[in-house]
């Protein structure tokens, strides 16, 4: 996202250089407009169809210079017309083969169709025709810097700030590579830099914020973010950056706030969810965490680290077909054996002791021997001896996967008339692990308020 508007802004920028007034033009005393003027003041107002029309009624029926031309086909570009800008220049390069800035619109119009290797070729042949071309040197470097070769992407920033120190794409290329290569005080000067020359550029402000909050000032990054926010307002991914950030710093409410302003802009977009369903788990506030964990699986099914947190949800709620089919689904993905313990209990809990008898002498082929899960399964499969699963407890020297254990046993248990004061005990055990993030915990304690009161 970062590149693509850093691509817009550089044909802004270079579109509305172009337009400067010609000198006969500025000696002049005019009141009125003269078209190249009208066509910048369109370009600063972000209004490419106007300026699009200015050209059109006025410059191009009084002058067919390549410089004209070019500036026509940066104009398409502005527009999302790739291939009549690409059409136009292909007749300014064949009259003029070394029109450095002909030559360079051609690399945006490959940047904007994805074609990386054209464009780069397209770069290097400018820069072979002439280093000092900063535009192309700028370029390049932020092609190295996508690659992730940081040391050739700062030479190129390097060469292009040292004809011309506020040149902006290269500042704010520099200012990446000291943030990826963790130089934190390095990347916090540059953005400086950046926001002196253009105190209105939004993403100045979100790059200087993540400097700040791998520098540990995480109250500088909220007051950056905030400062973002107030520039572009509708801009998602700002409210998403803040938002985790004040969780970091335990501010939840304000974090719920950003993450729901996130969904008003788009509600289609699964990661605010993510958080939002994260913050009501955690608040052990059930119906909104399964709605917003379902809306997460609903936008993105392949997005497996909700896949537990959305099956504890449906087990909580009773909804157990659907909580067997997710625990499955997270086993796939995270090889935790406790999650097929209890696709095993879903069905349980459905009433299918048979199926359940089945399930688990089944999957009890794929358990590793020896570990407590697989004494486990082997209960479940034939819960009329309990030894082999109490002995594990026993011997286990993990008091976190003790309290496991005991919820695996209580759960069982509950299947067992004279053995449900016994799973109330194991469970309010389990309520006192160390771990306090265990979905076990979760469990029993929903265990303890659907049965406890009629212990």
């Amino acid at each position: 996202m970062r590149k693509f508007f850093l691509l817009l802004l550089v044909i802004f920028l270079l579109s509305t250089a172009c337009v400067s007034t010609p000198p006969a033009e500025k000696e002049e005393a005019q009141e009125d407009l003269t078209p190249y003027e009208s066509i910048s003041l369109h370009l600063t107002m972000g209004d490419a169809e106007n300026a699009m029309a200015e050209y059109e009624e006025s410059v191009a029926k009084n002058q067919n210079s390549k410089e004209t031309k070019n500036l026509h086909s940066r104009l398409w570009l502005l527009l999302g017309e790739t291939e009549k800008a690409k059409e136009e220049l292909s007749e300014i390069i064949t009259e003029n083969p070394d029109y450095l800035d002909a030559l360079f619109s051609l690399s945006l119009v490959y940047a904007l169709e994805n074609d990386r290797e054209k464009q780069k070729k397209v770069l290097e042949d400018i820069v072979a025709k002439d280093d000092t071309y900063a535009p192309a040197q700028a370029y390049l470097g932020e092609m190295y810097l996508e690659d992730k070769k940081y040391d050739q992407a700062e030479k190129r920033f390097n060469m292009v700030l040292a004809e011309d120190e506020t040149n902006f794409v290269a500042l704010m290329g520099k200012g990446n590579v000291k943030l990826r290569t963790k130089e934190y005080d390095e990347a916090e000067k540059q953005f400086d830099k950046v926001i002196k020359v253009d105190p209105e550029y939004t993403f100045a402000y979100v790059d200087r914020a993540s400097a700040k909050s791998r520098n540990k000032n995480r109250s500088g990054a909220i007051e950056d973010l905030s400062k973002a926010i107030e520039l572009q307002p509708d801009y998602y991914w700002t409210y998403i950056d803040r938002g985790k950030l004040y969780l970091s710093m335990l501010e939840t409410e304000k974090a719920m706030d950003d993450f729901l302003r996130a969904i008003n802009i788009d509600t289609d977009y699964f990661l605010p969810y993510v958080y939002v369903g994260g913050i009501h788990y955690q608040n052990k506030e059930w119906d909104e965490a399964l709605y917003n964990y379902q809306r997460v699986y609903d936008l993105k099914p392949d997005y497996y680290f909700a896949y537990q947190p959305l099956a504890v949800c449906d087990y909580i709620k009773g909804n157990y077909e659907a909580a067997k089919e997710l625990f499955e689904m997270a086993f796939e993905h995270h090889d935790d054996y406790a999650y097929l313990l209890l696709a095993g209990l879903c069905l349980q809990k459905q009433g299918k002791d048979f199926e359940a008898r089945e399930y688990y002498t089944t999957i009890s082929q794929e358990f590793p021997k020896g570990a407590w899960y697989y004494h486990m399964i082997r209960y479940y499969a034939n819960p009329s001896n309990d030894y082999y699963v109490l002995k594990a407890y026993e011997d286990e020297k993990n008091r976190v996967i003790q309290k496991r254990i005991l919820f695996y046993i209580g759960a069982q248990y509950m299947f067992q008339g004279q053995l449900k004061n016994a799973a109330l005990t194991y469970f309010n055990e389990v309520l006192d692990a160390e771990k306090k993030d265990l979905m076990e915990i979760d469990l029993a304690q929903s265990e303890i308020d659907r049965y406890g009161e009629n212990f």
